[in-house]
């Protein structure tokens, strides 16, 4: 498996199957973590996708104009 035979940079074993599957795609990785540009993969970075309501503990979508998915 691909993801085995990648450098543990970090400990996310996660990270490293989806880096070894968008290196098999050729596809880049979205993502805010400061590890995965070390690897041999497209990254495109964000600066976060979600935020914290404030109001409640409910996660709403970052951006304006953004909606959760369950929004009527």
């Amino acid at each position: 498996m691909r993801a085995g035979r990648l450098p543990a940079l970090h400990r996310d074993f996660l990270d490293r199957i989806l880096i070894a599957q968008a290196q098999i795609e050729g596809m880049a990785v979205v993502t805010r973590d400061k590890w995965i540009p070390q690897y041999e993969v497209p990254v495109m970075a964000v600066r976060a996708a979600w935020r914290e309501c404030g109001a409640c503990s409910h996660r709403t979508p970052a951006g304006p104009g953004a909606q959760r998915a369950d929004a009527p």
